[in-house]
């Protein structure tokens, strides 16, 4: 990894967290890591997953099509996962504290 490119072009995985922007703010020094840019990846990527989802899911006349039929089994299937984990007791405490946290 000598050659310049950095980690991008790394011939080995490299599985460390790396620090890609060091600044100072407010007299602390803050790191922009791999891992920062990785979730600010991923929540863009879901950010414009729902968006299209939601234009598509509006423009139904009633019958699911394909695109409703996928997203709802992606639904079913991260709750399934969800409720297995947490158990139905914990996954309805869960659910009780997020809702009260957005609704307040």
């Amino acid at each position: 990894m000598g050659n310049g490119l950095g980690i991008v072009a790394a011939k080995e995985a490299d599985f460390m967290i790396h620090s890609l922007l060091k600044f100072e703010l407010f007299g602390q020094e803050l790191y922009l890591t791999t891992t920062h840019v990785s979730i600010l990846l991923i929540c863009l990527g879901l950010i414009i997953l729902a968006l299209i989802a939601r234009v598509k899911l509006q423009d139904t006349d009633g019958k699911p099509g394909r695109f409703q039929n996928a997203v709802e089994y992606v639904v079913e299937m991260l709750d399934g996962m969800v409720k297995s984990g947490m158990g139905k007791k914990g996954f309805c405490l869960f659910c009780s504290v997020i809702s009260r946290d957005f609704w307040d």
